[in-house]
């Protein structure tokens, strides 16, 4: 990744972190940008395909966020139940993953 992009998704960070101002006391002002294997922008509504080491690391799933939680996390759509999953607490890491679609322009990659 060039400078340019960095700057690009530090600048959209901090535009992120602005819209939650006045509501996050006491904790700080936090926006992210998180990014798959290509450099590609992983959005809520995205399908992901994961992949791992072997076959069993493999997977589909659907990206969706937990306003309760504050958290994005990964659905399974198909695939092992536990390849979204880490013992460290830590849900998946975005150099596992690509995205390939998203549930309203590839409705059918979520058809189970």
């Amino acid at each position: 990744m060039i400078m340019n992009d960095y700057k690009k998704y530090m600048k959209k960070c901090i535009t992120l972190a602005l819209k939650g101002e006045g509501q996050t006391s006491p904790n700080p002002l936090v926006g992210c940008v998180v990014l798959d294997k290509n450099g590609k922008e992983i959005y809520e509504g995205d399908v992901v395909k994961k992949f791992g080491t072997s076959k069993i690391d493999e997977a589909l799933g659907r990206v969706d966020y937990d306003s309760e939680g504050m958290r994005f996390y990964i659905e399974l759509i198909r695939g092992y139940q536990w390849a979204f999953y880490y013992p460290d607490g830590c849900a998946f890491s975005p150099d596992e993953l690509e995205v390939i679609g998203n549930i309203y322009e590839n409705p059918e990659l979520v058809e189970k």
